[in-house]
């Protein structure tokens, strides 16, 4: 859900977006695929990132409008090494985040 906040800064009214953290991510753990899905009031060009625990980058994908499918994608994980995973999920607005266990 997207709520509107106002807060004061010592010059301007500063206006930000927050979005609920609603970013799933599931089976976990994952063997050989996952599936991510994200509220459907995002609607901007969204970026999906996996990081693993060292902060590396893992897999990162543009998602326009039309490649959204419904705001959920499935990623298969069959070559990630086992481990925990950071997934992030950015617009221009804000970012959501989930994480992922890979035996």
């Amino acid at each position: 859900m997207l709520k509107q906040n106002f807060g004061m800064g010592r010059t301007r009214l500063a206006r930000t977006y927050e979005i609920e953290n609603d970013l799933k991510v599931y089976p976990i753990p994952a063997t050989d695929f996952i599936h991510v899905e994200w509220p459907s009031d995002i609607d901007d060009a969204t970026t999906l990132t996996v990081l693993d625990t060292r902060g590396q980058k893992i897999y990162q994908v543009l998602l326009t409008k039309t490649e959204q499918d419904g705001h959920k994608m499935q990623l298969h994980v069959r070559d990630f090494a086992g481990g925990v995973y950071l997934f992030i999920l950015q617009t221009n607005q804000s970012f959501l985040t989930g994480k992922m266990v890979k035996l």
